[in-house]
Parts: structure tokens; sequence; C-alpha cells
């Protein structure tokens, strides 16, 4: 239930932050270099998680000796996960031009109702492009209905971050139950290096807010102490918006304007634990079926990733 009502909040939040993001960012004076500043920023990023991805699973080698019952374990459990998720839209392809014609939303509303986030993201993009250009009266309040949307969606979230502690307890009991100590045995080393390439990425972005917050790094820590916790503990970056928004600029003095369109944004458009993981699980899959990589899968890895 409780990962239902974090669930819940996920789509309408990207819907709402996305419009104004946008939309906000297009109304600024600024916008074509701040604009050219987030893409050149965002690309660095991207390339820097999956390097960290694939840097990880190749230094750990997670998905090599294993005994082979662990081997036939975690394969049977991929076979069981590919078959869960498996649907015409998925299977449909697999090359970059199939990905890019999925991405853009045939029925955005079809899109919505099934949770495919990506097409929804474009629409939304599109959406506050559109709206930012207008600068109407009948624009400028769809763009404070988004804000207000917002604004609320956030509200709800913190509501529910009262019944974080047990509801992780709950979250990671469920999951302890269904996987067995067979499969969290064998994935030992891979949430391991998981782990320690994600607390690598978080300690070079505390670092970089350091230095454009000034003052100690404690204070730092501090103040986003409960937005990583939140993250981490929920693997939801959505869900810790609340507190990485409070913690920005209630505590380290950034300016609203800048955290409201920045953290948004970067959410859904750099979240760079999908991207580490990503390149991490391609190698460790790769790893468990003795498959060898040359320079063109690699770059294939870190492209896709």
């Amino acid at each position: 239930m409780y990962l239902r009502a974090l669930c819940m909040c996920v789509l309408p939040l990207i819907i709402s932050a996305t419009i104004l993001s946008v939309a906000r960012l297009l109304e600024s004076s600024a916008a074509g270099k701040t604009l050219a500043k987030l893409a050149a920023i965002f690309a660095c990023g991207m390339v820097l998680a999956g390097l960290a991805g694939m840097a990880g699973a190749k230094l750990g080698n997670p998905g090599r000796s294993l005994a082979q019952e662990q081997k036939v374990l975690l394969g049977r459990e991929i076979m069981r996960m590919e078959a869960k998720t498996d649907s015409p839209r998925s299977a449909s392809g697999g090359t970059l031009a199939r990905f890019l014609q999925n991405s853009v939303p045939e029925n955005v509303f079809r899109d919505v109702s099934q949770g495919n986030s990506l097409p929804v993201l474009v629409f939304c993009i599109i959406l506050g492009i559109a709206l930012g250009a207008q600068r109407t009266r009948s624009s400028t309040t769809a763009i404070a209905v988004a804000d207000a949307t917002y604004a609320a969606l956030l509200k709800i979230v913190s509501w529910l971050m009262y019944g974080l502690p047990p509801g992780l307890f709950c979250l990671l009991a469920a999951q302890m139950g269904q996987i067995g100590a067979g499969v969290l045995a064998a994935l030992f080393k891979l949430v391991l290096w998981m782990s320690l390439v994600s607390l690598a990425l978080v300690a070079i972005d505390l670092l970089v807010i350091w230095r454009r917050a000034g003052g100690g790094l404690p204070q730092v820590i501090r103040a986003l102490k409960q937005g990583v916790l939140v993250a981490m503990g929920t693997s939801s970056s959505l869900a810790a918006i609340p507190a990485v928004i409070e913690g920005l600029h209630g505590r380290l003095g950034f300016r609203k304007e800048t955290v409201d369109l920045v953290i948004p944004l970067g959410t859904t458009l750099n979240p760079h634990g999908n991207m580490a993981s990503f390149g991490m699980m391609a190698l460790f899959v790769a790893q468990l079926y003795d498959v060898t990589f040359n320079w063109g899968d690699w770059a294939t890895i870190l492209v896709a990733s």
C-alpha cells in the first residue's frame, strides 16, 4: 500500500514539474544561455554516470566467480522478470530507431494509463515549450495551474514521508521474502558495487553543491541528508524532491526560482542512478553468461545508458 501511494504521485509529478520547468525556463530572459548550460551539464553528467556504472561492474566483476547453482538461480529469476515485463511495445525491437519511435506518444492518455513515462515526458516538454513561447494570459493561467498542481503533489509526498520508516521496513521485508536467501547471496557483490558507485556519484554531487553554496561541507551534508536517505531508501528520486528543495533553498540559501527549475528537470531528464545501474546490470548479465565485449559493445552500452 505504501509503495502504491508513492507511485500514485509519480506520473502527475513528472507531468506538472516538467511543464512548469520548461515553461518557466522559456519565460526567462536568459533562456538560451540557461538551456545551453543545462544541456552541457546534463550531457557530462550522463557520460559520468554511465562510465561509473560500467567501471564498477568491470572492477567488481559481480557476475563472475559465482557457483553454478547461483548462476542457474539468477538465470531463472532473470527469465521470470523478463516474462513478467514483456509486452509488444518492449519486444518490438531494440534498435535506436525503434526507441526514438516509441518515445513519441501516439496516444498520451494511453501512455499515462500504462505508465510509459518517456513518451509522456516528451509530450510534457513540447507542451511546456508551447506554453512558455505564447506569453498570453491563458498560458500564464495554465502555468499557474501546473505550479499549483506541482505544489499540491509535493505536499502529498511530504505527508507520505511520515510513513517512511514502517513503509521501508515493509518494502524490504516483502522483497526479501520474494527473492529468497539464495538470490540475495548471489546478488551480494552486485548490490555492494552498485552501492559504492552510487555513493561515489553522491560524493561528487555534494562537492559541487558545496563549492556553489560556500560554507562548510558538514552543513551541506546535513541539509541534504534527508533527501539522500529518502532517494536511496525508496529507489525514487521523485520521492526525495520535497526534501531536496527544502535543503537547497531553505537551508543552503539557493534561489527558489533556480531550485524549482533545476531539481524537477534534472530529476526527470538526468537520472544518474538509472544510467549507472543500466551500465552495471548490462555487464552483470553478460558476466553471468560469460559473454565478452568488444569496443563497439562497450560504446553501445554507454550510449544506451
